[in-house]
Parts: structure tokens; sequence; C-alpha cells
């Protein structure tokens, strides 16, 4: 009978940041099962207070699938204000066979302040920018022209 693997720890650096200045990364340790490939989920939330019906919905939004422990370098919204700006992190670590166990790890996200608003203005304009030169693919161009028979 497949059981899940073993529970290890994930940590957080930094514990506090700023959203969309500070770029966090969540390692993950002592995870084992014979069982293999392990894979690591990586979900974020920021509803804390939220009563969800399903279990996926109180994990939040899924930032990385991936076969290593780690999330590197990856920029978060702001956490909670009604619990000092705090999100979680949600680990969901399966064997092979999707026997699976979760860790949890809370992360304070502040929000920009205004003494950064110039800062806040040239992200915009970045994000902006990249957004409006970004080439779309020939099945956007045919779904944006509205051409059904050429879809």
């Amino acid at each position: 009978m497949n059981s899940p693997p073993t529970i290890g720890s994930c940590n957080i650096v930094p514990e506090t940041g700023v959203t969309l200045e500070t770029m966090f990364t969540v390692r993950c340790g002592g995870f084992q099962d014979e069982d293999i490939p392990i894979s690591y989920q990586f979900f974020y939330t920021n509803k804390l207070d939220v009563h969800s019906e399903t279990a996926n919905d109180r994990k939040g939004t899924l930032l990385k699938f991936r076969h290593y422990p780690e999330m590197p370098n990856t920029p978060l919204p702001v956490g909670d204000p009604s619990y000092n700006y705090t999100g979680i992190i949600t680990v969901m670590v399966s064997d092979g066979f999707d026997m699976s166990v979760e860790t949890r790890i809370h992360v304070q996200v502040l929000p920009l302040t205004s003494k950064s608003g110039q800062h806040k203005t040239e992200l915009i304009k970045t994000f902006v920018a990249v957004a409006e030169n970004t080439t779309s693919s020939p099945l956007e161009q045919l779904m944006k022209s509205g051409d059904v028979e050429g879809i």
C-alpha cells in the first residue's frame, strides 16, 4: 500500500517583503518517498478569512509545479490587510502515485508605500510596455479579428 512522502520542512526568504519589489524564495527539504518522482506544487493565498468549499480553494493560486524542491525569485501579491498583510504559501509534495502531504508557510507581503510611488509608476509602465510590445500568436490575432471562419 502506498503512503505519502515523509514530511519535511519548507522556509521562505525573506519572511517579510513588499509586493512587486521583493523576490521571495521558498526552499524545501527532507521530503522522501521511494515512489519517484517527487513533485512540488507551490500555492499562494492572501484570503485568510474565507471559508472555501473545497480544499483546492483554500490552497489558493498555483504559482509553480516542479520536481525540484525550490521556488526561486517569485514576487507575491499583497497579504491580507486584516491579518497584518499575511499570506500563506502551501507546498503540496506528491510521490509518483499522487499521494501527498502539505506544509504551510506564513509570509508578510506589504503593499507599496507612497514613498515608493515613483518606483511603482516605473513598474506599471514597464508592465504596460511589455504587454503592448508582446507579439501575439497567429491564433490570438485570428481570435482578436473576430474571423470565426479562420479559427
